[in-house]
């Protein structure tokens, strides 16, 4: 099972920063992201992970309102940590692929090959305004993510590994030859010029993608090393990864190269009865206050603050926003007969309570989200070191744009972040995600 842990300050429930013992003061708290990420690593956890917004308010979730830019911390925590993959979202309609080709690459130099990028499409209109665009509709903004990550893979493989020889004897800093110049004209974005940053210990860092619409999976089944999802029923847990890595078969790819990871929402108490207690403590401080219904409004797509709140949840028009978590989350309210005021009280997933007796119903539940996770197991080994007895597995791989290249591995450097074997990403095809072949990369003289 891999694991990785989901930090949002001061917690992911809207109401968890009034828990009496929160940390809820001192924001942005660089002494308590070390601590969290210091743990986790100290507990096996293969990922520390950042979501990320562009929105602030009165009115946003607590964690939104004030934060680090994530890749800021991310640097930071790379210092203070050493096999803890770091990984972060960044929008691809909000941003151009050489800033975010740029910043990966500096990060995974940085923490010695851990980085990892979640690519999203920014669901909220909202997120607009402060950088004086118009929001794409659902479909554009997946199609803009396609091309934006191919030009990011271009980008990623401007220079050979070996390129920056520092030859004092000869005078030659770079080696002739070693740069690939793209040349990427697409619909949404054009790149003519390489990358200033070095060929990363990852060569490319680990891509997550986390939409379950039909687009979104798409879009995993391409690009994706890991998936994200929120599932919480059995039968449909099995039927989306079987779906998806179907997909990924379609793509030439190897379905176990990409990984599915449900998301779990775990109160941790002594016994069943303190986790329900804290859950319980935890909703209680929920109120109609301009917090909890814009994230309620947020996740479901409509202005919820014109519905009685005493009353089931009405049928809603689908949304331009989050479609799969805003279908998941009415099905929930539906199940159960949620009522407005209390369907935003569940941050998400199903393991609502996990103390030290887990009842049947959420062992099962528990149990096939683990198996979603393919095996075998590949371990941890840092450059230079043999494999330690007990090293965590890893969530990743080293990946190839260029299938033709030779890999780091392969020529004697060992990369920190990686799960397939070199014989596996020999055999995997990588193909552009527009289905047409890009143009000849140029040379050191372009």
């Amino acid at each position: 099972m891999r694991l990785g842990v989901f930090v949002q300050t001061p917690g992911h429930h809207v109401a968890g920063w009034r828990h009496p013992d929160a940390t809820a003061t001192g924001w942005p708290n660089l002494p308590l992201m070390q601590h969290i990420a210091k743990t986790a690593e100290a507990a096996k956890f293969d990922m520390f992970f950042l979501g990320d917004g562009f929105a602030t308010g009165y009115g946003e979730h607590p964690s939104t309102i004030g934060k680090f830019e994530p890749l800021t911390l991310l640097s930071a925590l790379a210092m203070t940590t050493s096999k803890l993959g770091l990984a972060a979202t960044a929008s691809t309609t909000y941003a151009e692929p050489y800033h975010v080709a740029r910043s990966f690459a500096s990060l995974d130099h940085l923490s010695g090959g851990r980085a990892g990028w979640n690519v999203v499409t920014t669901a909220y209109a909202k997120s607009s305004a402060v950088f004086g665009r118009n929001h794409p509709p659902h479909a554009e903004r997946y199609a803009m993510a396609e091309e934006f990550v191919e030009a990011c893979r271009l980008l990623w493989d401007s220079w050979d590994d070996d390129a920056f020889a520092a030859d004092k004897k000869s005078g030659q800093y770079v080696r002739p030859g070693s740069l690939k110049v793209p040349h990427f004209q697409g619909k949404y974005f054009a790149v003519e010029g390489g990358l200033n940053v070095p060929r990363s210990p990852q060569g490319h860092p680990v891509l997550i993608q986390a939409g379950s619409s039909g687009p979104g999976q798409a879009l995993a089944a391409r690009i994706a090393d890991v998936v994200f999802t929120a599932q919480n029923d059995l039968l449909e847990a099995q039927t989306f990864c079987k779906g998806l890595k179907a997909q990924v078969a379609g793509f030439g790819r190897d379905p176990a190269a990409a990984l599915v990871m449900p998301g779990v929402f775990p109160v941790v108490g002594r016994t069943e009865q303190e986790a329900q207690d804290i859950f319980a403590t935890l909703n209680a401080n929920i109120d109609v206050s301009p917090q909890s219904m814009t994230v309620l409004s947020d996740r479901l797509g409509s202005d919820m603050s014109k519905y009685p709140l005493d009353q089931p949840v009405p049928a809603l028009p689908e949304t331009e926003h989050l479609k799969s978590r805003a279908a998941l989350l009415l099905q929930m309210a539906r199940r159960r007969r949620t009522r407005a005021s209390a369907a935003g009280g569940e941050p998400g997933g199903d393991c609502r309570h996990a103390g030290a007796v887990v009842p049947r119903r959420r062992r099962r539940r528990l149990q096939c989200h683990a198996a979603l996770l393919p095996r075998p197991v590949r371990r941890l080994r840092s450059p230079g070191r043999a494999d330690p007895a007990g090293a965590r597995p890893v969530p990743c791989r080293l990946h190839r744009y260029d299938p033709a290249r030779p890999s780091r591995a392969e020529a004697g450097v060992a990369p920190a972040f990686r799960l397939i074997s070199a014989k596996a990403r020999k055999s995997r095809l990588v193909r552009p995600l527009s289905g047409k072949p890009a143009k000849p990369a140029g040379n050191g003289a372009d």
